[in-house]
């Protein structure tokens, strides 16, 4: 398993799709584990930062940050269970 990687500006936004092979989810989530941690942290939506939606589960990270380099995975709750994506690692770079 290896992971995708996503790269982008500071102050860019960027988006990560979200790959979970489920039938008929009915919510979307995203962790992120910060560079250097091994603990995910959920994600919480907000029109400011982090955007998705069950009809559009792709996460759109607005703004980005050097703090945002890391890994990202998408879960999908369905009536099966959880699934998960692989992770994506975001890479932030400085403009010039």
């Amino acid at each position: 398993m290896t992971a995708s990687a996503v790269s982008g500006y500071q102050g860019q936004t960027i988006t990560l799709p979200c790959s979970v092979h489920v039938n008929s989810y009915y919510q979307i989530f995203w962790t992120f584990q910060p560079m250097n941690q091994t603990n995910e942290t959920t994600l919480t939506y907000n029109n400011y930062k982090y955007m998705w939606s069950s009809s559009s589960p792709s996460l759109q990270i607005r703004y980005l940050t050097l703090s945002d380099m890391g890994f990202y995975r998408c879960y999908a709750n369905s009536s099966l269970g959880i699934g998960q994506s692989l992770p994506t690692y975001v890479d932030t770079k400085s403009k010039l």
